[in-house]
């Protein structure tokens, strides 16, 4: 264990080997990070890891020196699955076995890398199992049948409180281009960085080793920190990096071989970055750069742990810019401070605030040592878009049919074969699904199309125009077969009958039983009739047809 005082300066740390920046790292497009876990609280943090290596099995212990009095606030186990297994895989901790898996999945930091397929972040929540008193922790993966990697890296995160302690920031963040040859992230902190206490910067990494020469070059800001390889002290295998520490507002301890500086070497993930940030900053740019080899994308970036003091009055309050709500959609206002107090706009007190209409929404907060001014928020409205396609149909063979929304200006109408636009045509069964969006507001709806060879199909139309020009003059049949016998009427709004036919290709005009024609609206038909297969049974269908002219 290497304990820093806190006050020292690392001035005279360097070695000449340092002094080198890739210029690779330069010409790096810069990736955000992706938070797994941020929080602050009166006390501090601890960090173990374990790594399995290029061992399909096997165990290793670490230590956890948490402070007598403290409560667990947070324990979280992670696991870094290497390879797309999808078997569970039994790993005891301390002898109790838990079970890593689908339930255990942090579904947001799956993705493909090359050259090991899929990896996966797991994570399992310890916080009410974790006893603060234990120091020593052995991790353990027995032999499966299945012999290959599962889950290849370990990493246990503890958060303790302990109120007489000073107040800690930590944020968590997974690497979500862990695989690239070069990777450049900016870092974002929840809170500005006092630079007075150190700030942790810690790196979880997979498969270093410096036999083969695989290792990393490390730079934050531009200054360039060595480089990092080869097996963690808890390995059992010579393969894995990973930084053990523990973080409080005076204290910050390297365990293991993890020894705390400005210098990054060997298996050494660990530094305090505070002499390379200014006051109160709020970010950072971190450059990994892969050691040449045979396979210069071999090592895996993991996590990264910011670990770090700040003041709740460095941090603005600041409900977001002005937002539109989607139909159906809430938002959550957050304007949480430590020991703050709040006033919302129709007098709520609470820390957030869930919005479900358009408005003008603010909040004031009172704190005993700061001061800050409202803040406010527009939040307009935009309705929902018609997706809506209607119930499943049922096409004849060889008949087509349009799918379609009434259409909005400014809207995009996207289906599931690719086409675009509100309306599709379609002459094959099948599931249409079509997706309307507007910004970030987006609605769908899918229909279901089968195709019969309709040995009994009956369709009427719903409007016909009768003016004369000789385009859809009649009321007809659009399909009327296997039927055996049938009648049909046409009523008007009285119920008076104005049209009746016992045929099947009947076609009406529009006019009384008189002769005239009767005025434009809507009027009601009533079909009854017996099918030619069936039980004889006579049934009847009823509808309506417009008349415009």
């Amino acid at each position: 264990m290497h304990a820093t005082p806190l006050h020292r300066c690392r001035a005279g740390l360097w070695l000449p080997v340092l002094l080198t920046v890739l210029a690779t790292t330069l010409r790096t497009p810069v990736h955000a990070q992706l938070p797994v876990w941020t929080d602050n609280f009166h006390g501090g943090v601890v960090v173990g890891n374990f790594s399995l290596g290029s061992t399909n099995f096997g165990g290793g212990t670490f230590t956890m020196p948490i402070p007598a009095g403290s409560t667990v606030r947070k324990a979280t186990l992670y696991g870094i699955e290497v390879g797309g297994n999808l078997q569970p895989t039994i790993v005891k901790l301390n002898g109790v076995e838990y079970l890593f898996g689908p339930a255990t999945t942090a579904s947001p930091f799956t993705y493909i890398a090359p050259p090991y397929g899929t990896v996966q972040l797991h994570q399992l929540d310890l916080t009410t199992t974790l006893d603060p008193t234990v120091m020593d922790y052995a991790v353990v993966v027995p032999p499966t049948e299945a012999m290959h990697n599962h889950l290849v890296d370990f990493c246990l995160v503890v958060a303790y409180e302990r109120p007489a302690d000073d107040e800690v920031w930590a944020d968590l963040f997974w690497c979500d281009k862990n695989s690239a040859e070069v990777e450049a992230y900016t870092v974002t902190t929840t809170a500005p960085m006092l630079v007075n206490n150190g700030v942790a910067f810690a790196t979880m990494a997979s498969y270093c080793r410096v036999g083969l020469q695989d290792c990393e070059y490390m730079s934050v800001n531009g200054t360039a920190l060595g480089s990092f390889g080869g097996n963690d002290e808890n390995a059992v295998s010579p393969f894995g990096a990973s930084a053990s520490l523990k973080y409080s507002g005076d204290e910050f301890t390297g365990l293991a071989d993890d020894d705390v500086d400005l210098a990054v070497n060997g298996p050494d993930v660990l530094a305090d970055i505070s002499t390379l940030l200014s006051d109160q900053a709020s970010t950072f740019q971190v450059t990994y750069t892969h050691c040449p080899s045979g396979s210069p994308d071999d090592n895996l970036m993991n996590l990264m742990l910011v670990a770090y003091s700040s003041s709740v009055c460095l941090q603005t309050v600041d409900l977001g810019p002005d937002t539109l709500l989607c139909a159906g959609e809430t938002i959550l206002l957050d304007a949480s401070r430590p020991n703050a107090t709040y006033t919302w706009q129709d007098g709520s007190t609470d820390p957030t605030y869930t919005v479900s209409a358009p408005g003008t929404y603010a909040v004031q907060l009172a704190h005993p040592s700061c001061s800050w001014p409202p803040d406010t928020v527009v939040v307009g409205y935009r309705p929902v878009l018609d997706a809506e396609l209607g119930p499943d149909l049922v096409l004849c063979e060889g008949q087509s049919t349009m799918l379609h929304v009434q259409a909005q200006n400014g809207a995009k109408y996207i289906w599931s074969n690719g086409e675009v636009g509100p309306a599709l045509e379609v002459d094959a069964p099948g599931t249409y699904h079509l997706t309307a969006s507007m910004g970030r507001c987006a609605y769908s709806d899918s229909i279901t199309v089968s195709m019969d060879p309709c040995q009994f199909a009956v369709d009427l139309p719903n409007i016909f125009t009768p003016n004369g020009d000789g385009s859809n003059a009649y009321f007809a049949p659009v399909a009327l077969r296997g039927v055996q016998r049938m009648h049909i009427s046409v009523f008007n709004r009285w119920g008076q009958e104005l049209f009746t036919s016992t045929q099947p290709d009947f076609r009406w005009y529009g006019r009384s039983a008189a002769g005239s024609e009767v005025p434009d609206g809507v009027y009601y038909w009533v079909l009854r009739y017996v099918a030619e297969r069936g039980d004889g049974q006579e049934r009847s269908l009823t509808g309506t047809v417009t008349i415009t002219r």
